[in-house]
C-alpha cells in the first residue's frame, strides 16, 4: 500500500491493494485496489477532541465492476471503535474510468481521540476491476 497506509479486506476476498506508479489524478502515482470483495486502505490520525470538524475529500477512479467511497471513523485515544453510529460515509459522483471527487465534513464524536481514514472498495470480482484513490486530505476547520 501508499506509505502511511494500512489494507484491510474481509476473510474471503482475494483482492491486491498497491501503489500504482503509471496512474493518478493530476499526476503519476495513486492507490489500487483491484478484485476486492469488501475491504480498505486505511490510515489514523490522531489526537482529535471531541467537537472539532474536519473537512475530508479526496479523489477516485474506477474500472470495471464494484464501488469505491471515502469513510470516516471514530477511535477512543486508547485505541478501538467508538461512535460508530456517527461514521461519515462520502460518496462521489464520477463517470466510470474517470476521476470523480470525494468531499464532506466530519465532526468528531463524545469519546473520540482518533480520526481513521477507510478508502473503502466493494464488488470487484476480477484483476480486471480497479479503483485508485488520488490527492486524500484532511484539514481541520477552526
Amino acid at each position: 500500500p501508499p506509505a502511511g497506509w494500512g489494507t484491510w479486506q474481509v476473510e474471503d476476498s482475494r483482492g491486491s491493494f498497491t501503489w500504482d506508479r503509471a496512474v493518478g489524478h493530476l499526476a503519476p502515482g495513486a492507490a489500487r485496489a483491484a478484485q476486492v470483495r469488501n475491504g480498505c486502505f486505511i490510515q489514523t490520525l490522531a489526537p482529535v477532541k471531541p467537537g472539532e470538524r474536519y473537512v475530508v475529500a479526496g479523489r477516485y477512479r474506477l474500472q470495471g465492476r464494484g464501488t469505491a467511497w471515502l469513510r470516516v471513523r471514530w477511535q477512543k485515544p486508547e485505541g478501538g471503535w467508538v461512535a460508530e453510529q456517527r461514521d461519515k460515509l462520502i460518496y462521489g459522483a464520477g463517470e466510470p474510468g474517470e476521476w470523480g471527487e470525494l468531499f464532506g465534513v466530519a465532526e468528531v464524536p463524545e469519546g473520540a481521540g482518533k480520526l481513521v481514514l477507510l478508502l473503502c472498495v466493494d464488488g470487484q470480482m476480477s484483476p480486471e476491476d480497479v479503483a485508485w484513490f488520488d490527492d486524500v486530505r484532511c484539514h481541520k476547520l477552526d
